[in-house]
Order: structure tokens, then C-alpha cells, then sequence
């Protein structure tokens, strides 16, 4: 068989469903012999593969060095904390005080106004700045009141 014929094929379906509804489709696929080929010829050469840069070594190794301070010092803390702390309801209130507000305040009004311009509508502008700017005033409000109160 030689490489350019072309080989044609039908491809049919129907379906029929209780409703009385029909679906029937007929596509005709042209594809050369070489397009459905997966042996690679004889006389084709196998491609290499790339080599890495020294640079992309170096900020691997960084990033992986990055990663491992940073994981060392946030285990550090949380055992330090645990050892420290005797109330959890404490941590627990610190972390609702700031985790709630922040979900609930200041990321909608901060995202809404970083994807619409500013000249779009200026009411919903006005509001995304004022609900941010509660829950910057919400988040130290309730802290000092977890803290000293």
C-alpha cells in the first residue's frame, strides 16, 4: 500500500431513547497511511533528549533549599507553639478572628476591585473599598479584644 492513497471511512450512529428522539450522524474521515503510521521508519533518527541549562540546576536547587527552611521553620513554630500554649480556644479564636474576616471582608471587596475598572460603576466600587475597609478595622479590633478582653 503505498503512503499518499487516502483512506476513507464512515462512521455512523443512532440512538433512540424512549422519547422518540433520534440522533444520527455521518462524518467521513480522509487520513494518509502515514498519519495513522506509529512505527517510526528505519532511516529516521531517534530525537535526543535536551539537556538542562546549569541555571535551571541552580534554581531547582534553590527552590528545593527554599522549601526546606521554610518547612523547618513552620514545624519549628507549631511544635514551639503546642508547647507553649495550655488553652487551644485561644489559637482557635485567633486564627476565626483573622481566617473568617479575611474570607468574609476583605478578599471580596479586595478581588471585586481588582477585576473591575474603576470607572465601570462606581457605586459597587465604593462598596468593595468599604466592605474591605471593615474587615481591616474588624481583624485588630478583635484581636485586642481576644488578647485583652
Amino acid at each position: 500500500i503505498n503512503g499518499d492513497k487516502k483512506m476513507e471511512s464512515t462512521v455512523c450512529c443512532s440512538d433512540s431513547e424512549n422519547d422518540g428522539f433520534s440522533l444520527s450522524t455521518t462524518e467521513k474521515l480522509n487520513l494518509s497511511l502515514d498519519e495513522l503510521s506509529l512505527e517510526r521508519p528505519i532511516n529516521q533518527a531517534v530525537p535526543q533528549p535536551t539537556t538542562l541549562s546549569t541555571t535551571n540546576t541552580t534554581v531547582s536547587t534553590t527552590s528545593n533549599t527554599t522549601f526546606r527552611i521554610v518547612t523547618i521553620i513552620f514545624l519549628l513554630l507549631s511544635y514551639t507553639l503546642a508547647m507553649v500554649i495550655q488553652d487551644l480556644g485561644v489559637v482557635l479564636a485567633v486564627v476565626g478572628a483573622t481566617g473568617s474576616t479575611m474570607v468574609a471582608y476583605i478578599l471580596p471587596g479586595a478581588i471585586y476591585w481588582n477585576l473591575h475598572d474603576s470607572g465601570s460603576n462606581s457605586t459597587m466600587m465604593g462598596l468593595a473599598a468599604l466592605q474591605f475597609t471593615i474587615g481591616c478595622l474588624i481583624v485588630p479590633t478583635s484581636l485586642y479584644y481576644i488578647i485583652f478582653g
